[in-house]
């Protein structure tokens, strides 16, 4: 008879995308991911599979967490635009803080995965099409209301939105201070405007 599992299935993915996180993939071995969740190699595996499909699991579960930070911080929001900008600045912090992890998980998989994994690379263009498609509309929204330059495409704000985000999170792995990227962001967002 099977021993009955005996650890938070919730913390130990999230303890798995911390060390993926960190280490990417390649470089982190099945025995580092058990011992960072806790768990035995056997259990490791009865419940997750294999370590791509661990990995997999993670991806989802940080891009689930990353919509669900977007939505809350626009939820509301008097000034969306002010609001994503905001958002924008505390995701590059959050990936340089020396508490948090290095660089961005769909960034770092993107740049280590994509072009390896098809179906990785599948998720990776779907998330940042996805988010390309958000931005474009909360831009869109604020020209609307004046709040953006007319003259300029929400679409070519938002591409370049997304090449702001994903630069940010690559020099967040070289440890710079989260106060550079509010102010790069600030300023990005300063010429946004009329």
């Amino acid at each position: 008879m099977a021993r009955p599992l005996k650890f938070n299935v919730d913390e130990a993915l999230d303890c798995a995308l911390g060390v993926f996180w960190q280490r990417g993939y390649e470089s982190t071995t099945t025995a580092v991911l058990a011992q960072a969740m806790g768990i035995q190699k056997g259990s490791l595996f009865n419940k997750f599979g294999d370590k791509r499909t661990l990995y997999l699991m993670a991806l989802k579960r940080y891009l689930e967490k990353v919509s669900v930070d977007l939505q809350s911080s626009l939820a509301g929001a008097e000034d969306p635009v002010e609001a994503l900008s905001v958002w924008v600045a505390q995701r590059a912090a959050t990936c340089s803080s020396t508490e948090g992890q290095a660089g961005c998980f769909i960034v770092n998989t993107t740049i280590e995965m994509a072009g390896q994994d098809p179906m990785i690379g599948e998720i990776t263009k779907a998330y940042w099409g996805q988010l390309e498609n958000q931005l474009a509309q909360i831009l869109a929204g604020g020209q609307a209301r004046g709040e953006i330059r007319s003259e300029l495409k929400p679409s070519t704000l938002a591409h370049l939105l997304m090449t702001h985000l994903a630069g940010m999170n690559v020099i967040a792995r070289q440890g710079v201070a989260p106060s550079y990227f509010m102010r790069c962001t600030q300023a990005l967002f300063a010429s946004f405007r009329p």
